[in-house]
């Protein structure tokens, strides 16, 4: 068997111990990383893959209680490691020790090996070296599991281990989300990353709540506020910062040096896969090896222009500082949904507090999922009408559901909220696709049907507005509105329905014709300044990178929205019976510039979308506010044409006469409460949220 031949056959061995790896069978991964470490040392014994195949069955073995055994592996792997100066092998053996330390109930050995494990991959905290912890799909650093053991320290040795080692360590964690914020990584690797801060910060905030309960020390209670908000929307705020000019424009040519380098590698990588020839091949794989390291360093670069590793910027007190700003009679309940436990943290005047919530999250997840699909109902037109049982069924389940969500959401965590008339609701997870309003504030018995305006919704005692995050809200307060004073309408025309075809999956997707656009055109004409798009106008909107003159836009339309895709999510600016189909994508809305005090997405379902835990629903609305939008109003089902023209009138006629938006939003739905137009239910008026500022519309915008 040739060198090739066997490299091969280490490849395939190594497939199969990850699998086996994976599956959890550790007598099978054993046998696999056997076969490929013999093969290994017959090659080279001294190189990085023989290191690899020592490393493996070291973790192997831990894993299996054989911890001598493995820890002597680890240390052949270690040699092997450095003798071949590779630095990020040698923090993942380094984090090995550390588990198997664990595994012997040693914390304090555990904690050794991770602050190595943390220099082999960052360096020494004068010269950081993030990029190297960095691989492909995950965050990979001993720093979480450093955190995550000082907390348990304290518990246990709090003399020993105070809490400000807690927060120093949990500090260089949080630093890691400066290193986000500079286009080094995809946005999804990003959001894996989010993911594991936030399974961190669960846990602290559980820690926190405890402590805080247990000792009464304020200390542990503002630990808890903190870490809440501080793994929500980071990728959005991050985003929209850069649209609207706040960053500094500083590594932008680094930024291309590293896409240029990343072309060049795949291009290489390409060619290795064609070539047979052996030397060719080790030649091609020398080149890469030089090209990444350069791409590594380059990233480096970016990094330590911006920040050290260790530096924690203090910047997450968002709830803290919009306290400040709030009137008597406002509360903001900024919500957490954890893995088992929820909280929320409480933001009036007099200060911040934090809850627990005392439902589970599952629970939590499947009552608004359920009162969902019950709020959505009467838009199933033809069995709404005719089948009552079901009907009944179904309004059952939405009173029952809207009253227990509101004891479990709101009133356990607020007994005096009838001291505050305007809430601000931060969700968090599916609690964004609850429309708060819509819940009931008294138990209504099944037996005792009563009327839509009849029933205590929480949107009769008080206004309710949404915020993405309290980071966004408060960069949003430290920033003035620069923007334009004009409306742009844009109305597309669609007189009859119509199907088309989705590419490249063929799907079909009807569309009902558009019968009350001229409607909200007018609605919105009669009290803002307004230019409108219609029909083949609408697509402007495609080419127009730019909205300078523009305060307000308003789209009028059909939204389609595809969660398992989200990217191909869409609204339709014009439908020719001839020629190419009209729609601006997610992504094409992301990259605008906006920089507008409100962005009004009439259309269906903009804002449902795909449920990212780590970062929001990931929707039109979000788009909307990565492009600039000040405030989002977007819907959260299918929106039925003839109430939401009737509500976007009311809407602007009360944003005209000095409303706060989210006090016109309210007021255009409580219209629907008395007007016996049969509106009442709130499939017709709930579906619409604002996002973010609820400022009155400056008076230059009206006509």
């Amino acid at each position: 068997m040739n060198y090739w031949d066997s490299k091969a056959l280490v490849d395939i061995y190594e497939t199969y111990f990850a699998i086996a790896d994976k599956e959890g069978e550790l007598k099978g991964a054993e046998v696999e990383v056997r076969k490929g470490l013999r093969l290994n040392i017959v090659l080279d014994s001294q190189s990085l893959s023989t290191g690899h195949s020592y490393n493996n069955l070291g973790r192997i073995l831990i894993r299996g209680g054989e911890y001598k055994k493995g820890e002597a592996y680890l240390r052949k792997a270690l040699s092997l490691y450095r003798l071949n100066e590779h630095y990020t092998d040698q923090g993942t053996c380094y984090e090995n020790f550390s588990k198997s330390s664990l595994f012997q109930g040693d914390t304090l050995a555990a904690l050794g090996y991770l602050d190595s494990a943390a220099t082999a991959y960052h360096g020494f905290p004068e010269s950081p070296s993030l990029a190297f912890a960095l691989d492909k799909q995950q965050l990979k650093d001993p720093i979480f599991s450093q955190a995550e053991l000082m907390s348990t320290l304290h518990l246990s040795r709090p003399d020993a281990f105070p809490l400000e080692s807690v927060i120093e360590s949990v500090a260089r964690v949080d630093s890691i989300i400066g290193f986000l914020r500079y286009g080094v990584r995809s946005e999804l690797s990003k959001r894996q990353a989010i993911a594991e801060l936030r399974a961190l910060y669960d846990g602290l905030i559980n820690f926190s709540y405890q402590q805080w309960q247990k000792t009464g020390d304020e200390k542990y209670q503002q630990l808890g506020i903190s870490y809440l908000e501080r793994g929500k929307a980071q990728i959005l705020q991050e985003r929209q910062r850069r649209t609207l000019n706040e960053e500094d424009g500083q590594n932008t040519e680094s930024l291309q040096e590293v896409r240029d380098l990343r072309e060049n590698i795949y291009a290489l990588k390409g060619r290795l896969r064609k070539t047979k020839d052996v030397k060719t091949r080790r030649e091609i794989g020398e080149k890469i090896n030089r090209q990444e390291l350069q791409m590594y360093k380059k990233q480096e670069e970016i990094y330590q222009s911006k920040t050290s590793v260790y530096e924690y910027d203090g910047q997450f007190i968002g709830l803290e500082g919009i306290s400040k700003t709030l009137e008597a009679d406002e509360i903001v309940l900024d919500y957490f949904l954890g893995d088992e436990t929820g909280y929320v943290a409480l933001a009036t005047k007099e200060g911040v507090e934090i809850k627990r919530l005392p439902l589970l999250t599952d629970s939590l997840v499947g009552m608004v999922k359920r009162l969902g699909t019950c709020l959505a109902a009467p838009g199933e037109g033809r069995k709404w009408s005719n089948d009552r049982p079901w009907r009944e069924g179904k309004e059952k389940e939405r009173l029952n559901l809207s009253f227990r969500l509101y004891e479990s959401l709101v009133a356990s965590v607020l007994p005096n909220h009838s001291d505050y008339q305007r809430i601000t609701i931060i969700p968090d997870g599916i609690l964004a696709f609850l429309p708060f309003g819509a819940l009931l504030t008294e138990e209504v018995p099944a037996e005792r049907p009563a009327s839509g305006d009849k029933l205590p919704y929480l949107l009769v005692s008080h206004t309710v507005n949404y915020e993405f995050s309290a980071g966004i809200w408060r960069d949003r307060l430290e920033s003035a509105y620069t923007g334009g004073t004009k409306a742009l309408v844009i109305a597309p025309v669609q007189e009859k329905g119509r199907s088309i075809e989705m590419a490249p999956s063929g799907k079909e997707i009807s569309l009902a014709a558009l019968g009350y656009v001229a409607q909200e055109v007018d609605a919105v004409e009669k009290h803002i300044r307004s230019d409108v798009w219609r029909g083949p106008e609408a697509c402007e909107l495609v080419e127009k990178a730019e909205f300078g003159s523009y305060g307000v836009v308003h789209f009028s339309g059909h939204g389609e929205v595809f969660p398992d895709n989200i990217s191909q999510s869409f609204l339709v600016l014009d439908l020719p019976e001839k020629g190419v189909y009209c729609l601006l994508r997610l992504p094409d809305l992301e990259a605008k510039k906006l920089n507008v005090d409100l962005l009004v997405l009439s259309a269906c379902r903009t804002g449902e979308g795909e449920l990212a835990q780590e970062e929001g629903v990931i929707s039109l609305s979000r788009a909307g506010a990565i492009a600039g939008a000040r405030s989002v109003v977007s819907s959260l089902w299918v929106a039925n044409q003839a109430s939401k023209a009737e509500l976007f009138d009311r809407f602007y006629e009360q944003l005209a006469a000095g409303d706060r938006r989210d006090e016109a939003l309210r007021g255009a739905k409580l219209h629907f409460l008395g007007s016996g137009e049969g509106f009442e239910h709130p499939y017709y008026w709930a579906a619409f949220l604002n996002t973010g500022s609820s400022k009155v519309l400056e008076a230059s915008f009206v006509q």
